[in-house]
């Protein structure tokens, strides 16, 4: 079965939010588990 276009858009559209998104919440994850990650109110 074929993807149209737009499907293959979709799918490119997710794995690169997926590539860019995962490392940084894993990042984000690490230095919050290690009580690095310091919230400011401004």
């Amino acid at each position: 079965m074929e993807m149209s276009f737009r499907e293959k858009s979709a799918w490119a559209c997710l794995v690169t939010t997926g590539v860019v998104f995962i490392p940084y919440f894993t990042f984000i994850a690490q230095l919050a588990s290690r009580g690095e990650l310091i919230r400011r109110g401004y």
